[in-house]
């Protein structure tokens, strides 16, 4: 939808048009093409920000923020070690992703820790709303993945893949204070090992023997922490979305007479 809107305003402008001219007409019907908490969210940063409604440059700077914003959180990420049938194990990412049909791990991943080919199956693409397809055969191999924390473990099979995943942050400082007040321990948490790159997408194949069905920790209208096998994992669109809470401080006074503590001694 972005995309379409983005390319609509372009071709505005190609035929001379100045689509600011017509912001005020313009960005009300481009908002209404989007979800309503993504209209919620451009009416509460308008204000915040003090910016013109009518502005449709800075709306769609906006929607291209929240969109990726979206992007990015919902594909959950985790911190895991990662051991093959040999016993080497290694720290590395994973990305949580329920909509894909199946689980992958980087090519150079199943070479390092020579991670054990238990057979090679077709796999088939097909590119959104594309009428054809083609299959390809791959590799499928045995891993098993745990938790940072604690001696969790999920037993993973899935296809070596050469592709290459784009660098996630992980929890914002915002988050990971809340989590520390709160003594949960993230999934990915923000500390010198965060940049780590990210080398095994978890899919709908075995999402689910990641993910508990416990009840979710709600930080904004479109944050929260998702309990896992691995940690607490942030999920949701967190574009513009901050999260408070109020830290609680316990004060003792402790008020000893001097001739109690003569009577002591």
């Amino acid at each position: 939808m972005y995309i379409d809107c983005y390319r609509r305003l372009q071709a505005l402008d190609a035929l001379g048009e100045k689509t600011q001219s017509y912001g005020r007409i313009l960005a009300p019907k481009i908002l209404r093409a989007f979800p309503h908490e993504i209209c919620r969210n451009r009416v509460v940063y308008v204000k915040r920000e003090n910016l013109a409604e009518s502005d449709t440059t800075k709306l769609m700077k906006f929607l291209s923020e929240e969109v990726e914003g979206t992007i990015t959180a919902n594909n959950i990420k985790a911190r895991v070690f990662i051991t093959g049938s040999n016993g080497i194990t290694k720290l590395t990412r994973c990305l949580l992703d329920g909509g894909s049909q199946s689980s992958f791990i980087s090519s150079d991943l199943v070479d390092t820790l020579n991670l054990p080919v238990i057979s090679t199956r077709p796999l088939d693409f097909q590119a959104f709303e594309s009428p054809t397809s083609f299959s390809h055969k791959r590799w499928q191999v045995q891993f098993q993945l745990s938790s940072i924390w604690d001696k969790s473990e999920v037993n993973v099979i899935a296809f070596e893949s050469s592709n290459r995943y784009a660098s996630h942050p992980s929890s914002p400082t915002d988050v990971s204070r809340f989590a520390k007040s709160k003594r949960m321990k993230l999934a990915d948490p923000d500390d010198s090992l965060s940049s780590l790159p990210i080398e095994i997408l978890i899919g709908a194949d075995f999402y689910w023997n990641v993910m508990h069905s416990d009840a979710p920790v709600k930080l904004s209208d479109s944050l929260a922490l998702v309990p896992s096998s691995f940690g607490w994992i942030l999920s949701g669109s967190r574009t513009h979305a901050t999260v408070s809470f109020n830290p609680t401080v316990h004060s003792i006074n402790v008020d000893t007479l001097t001739h109690d503590l003569d009577n002591m001694v």
